[in-house]
């Protein structure tokens, strides 16, 4: 199958298209780190973060019932925390303290979870367990 682009002749600067990707991906994360308060660390799962989760045979999030209201039932994947304050370099734990700054990867979700959520979102975790 011949692609579109292909049958005009154009091509792809695909070094330059990983560049401007690169660099969307660094506003971003500088955005979001901005948003941040003194009370809220954004934790970023960058290229690198991902991978070292495959590796862990962590998959991606289900988000298929974001459609759907009420409450869900998931499995807690992975615990990631940042290395320290302000750093892209996180750990993966395997329990956590109350009062730790975490982030969580679960097997499902109801939020966006590609998309960053939406502004209403709010939720909690309970499970059993320490």
């Amino acid at each position: 199958e011949t692609m579109a682009f292909e049958q005009k002749k154009l091509k792809v600067d695909t070094k330059k298209f990983r560049q401007l990707l690169d660099d969307i991906r660094k506003k971003s994360q500088e955005a979001a780190k901005k948003k941040s308060d003194d009370t809220t660390q954004t934790i970023i799962l960058d290229a690198e973060a991902i991978n070292t989760l495959k590796g862990k045979k962590v998959t991606f999030t289900n988000d298929a019932s974001k459609y759907a209201r009420g409450n869900i039932k998931t499995k807690l994947l992975s615990i990631v925390q940042s290395k320290d304050a302000g750093s892209d370099e996180l750990n993966y734990l395997d329990a956590a303290k109350q009062g730790d700054s975490i982030g969580i990867i679960v097997e499902s979700t109801n939020f966006y979870a590609n998309s960053g959520g939406q502004v209403a979102d709010t939720g909690s975790v309970n499970g059993t367990g320490g």
